[in-house]
């Protein structure tokens, strides 16, 4: 074999030589002869049309992919208002973007792309979220959202502050971490989550939710955190004043209109238990009552186990909250917020169960006489519930499980949980 000429044979006798020669800008292969057999005819075809895709038709369907690409979103600030609000990014950044436990994003000039990355790639704490939470369009609406708004002076208080001294670790680190914006001095909303899994709801269960919870949840509120920056050592203390103060049973109680046959209003009550059948907890010696307005009377009921309509004072449990009635006082002599004085006038209508387990749905109604009861949004900042008006205080209780971590040791408390067992309030569900 000599240097610039190669002679080489394949198995079907194919022989192809190259000679190679050297030309003043570089190196040039020229095909001296090419013989090809019958035989390999198909296969030379095959090479054809590759070097016609690759040299011709590639090239041309480049220029219509260029010419038919996306335009760029056009931001919307209503649009990008409506997600902030709806994906509570407020809780950390400020009702109006001036910062809060989270940076200040209001006015500040933020590009579309400098945007992405805080969202992809976030600075600090803050979880990264996927295309599927946050798109580009979103991204834009955003952009044009923060330029309406005022340029803040000085950050916002936090939506929640940091425990006392003398707090669990664990809830001084959900603080410190950021968890407690969302979920409240109590983790009452991972505790609950948590519940619904019940004998699967183990450490690697819930640090896999935490550091990869678009898996699962890839439209979720929540993104995905950092094991760099939230180490899985201060997950654990976390994850243990939750074990300590106890998981959930994830019940949920909604209240409906049905057909109205004059004079008679009839409600529907929908609970269900959001566990996984044979796997999350099951609630236990359950006590539902729901209010009568005043001016109404009670004319029927369906569903098992019901009590009889009975004085509230009577049946010896605090109506339930619907929404947290304060927050930890931010001032340098700070007073922890008090549960305000429960209600126990009226009348309610009782049922009693021995459980509601998980996966279970159950259904009750109430026929009153009277008018239908108006719906209202209960106040407070970001998403919250509806109530009927007249029933606001309808609970549904349970013995088991319940509290297990209460006063003295853990004094920072949402005030939506009793001391004792667990409860819910009733809400509106959405109506037809």
């Amino acid at each position: 074999m000599s240097v610039g000429k190669v002679k080489m044979e394949n198995p079907v006798n194919t022989t192809l030589e190259i000679q190679n020669r050297q030309i003043a800008h570089g190196y040039k292969v020229k095909m001296g002869l090419l013989f090809v057999k019958i035989l390999n005819a198909p296969k030379f075809a095959v090479l054809v049309g590759t070097l016609f895709v690759a040299t011709v038709a590639v090239p041309v369907l480049n220029r219509q992919l260029v010419l038919h690409a996306a335009p760029t979103p056009v931001g919307k600030a209503e649009a990008g208002k409506a997600f902030w609000q709806a994906q509570m990014c407020q809780y950390c950044h400020g009702v109006q973007a001036e910062g809060a436990w989270g940076p200040d994003l209001a006015s500040r000039g933020l590009s579309e792309a400098q945007i992405k990355h805080a969202l992809r790639q976030p600075y600090g704490l803050m979880p990264a979220y996927v295309e599927t939470q946050v798109s580009e369009q979103t991204i834009a609406d955003l952009q044009a959202f923060f330029s309406t708004l005022p340029k803040a002076e000085q950050f916002g208080p936090w939506r929640w502050q940091s425990p006392p001294a003398g707090a669990p670790e664990g809830q001084r680190l959900q603080s410190a971490f950021g968890c407690g914006q969302c979920h409240e001095p109590e983790l009452a909303i991972p505790r609950r989550w948590l519940g619904g899994v019940g004998k699967d709801a183990d450490f690697a269960y819930f640090s896999k939710q935490i550091y990869r919870h678009t898996e699962k949840y890839p439209q979720g509120k929540m993104g995905n955190f950092s094991e760099d920056r939230l180490p899985t050592m201060v997950l654990r203390v976390i994850y243990q004043f939750m074990l300590d103060a106890g998981f959930r049973a994830p019940i949920a109680a909604s209240l409906k209109v049905g057909a109205r046959e004059d004079p008679n209003t009839t409600y529907t009550l929908t609970l269900f238990n959001d566990g996984v059948a044979q796997r999350g907890l099951d609630a236990e010696d359950v006590t539902i009552f729901l209010k009568i307005p005043s001016g109404a009377k009670f004319v029927s009921e369906t569903g098992a186990g019901f009590k009889g309509v009975l004085p509230l004072a009577q049946l010896g449990i605090a109506p339930s909250i619907a929404n947290t009635p304060g927050r930890f006082d931010p001032s340098p002599t700070p007073k922890l917020p008090e549960r305000p004085k429960p209600d126990f006038s009226g009348e309610v209508a009782v049922w009693k169960v021995p459980r509601i387990a998980a996966a279970e749905t159950q259904t009750y109604t109430l026929t009153l006489l009277g008018p239908t009861a108006e719906i209202y949004r209960i106040p407070g900042p970001g998403p919250t519930g509806q109530v009927f008006k007249g029933f606001e205080g309808s609970t549904v209780y349970w013995a088991k499980p319940g509290v297990r971590m209460g006063p003295p040791q853990l004094v920072y408390r949402d005030l939506r949980l009793p001391d004792k067992g667990d409860q819910v309030a009733v809400t509106a569900a959405p109506q037809n």
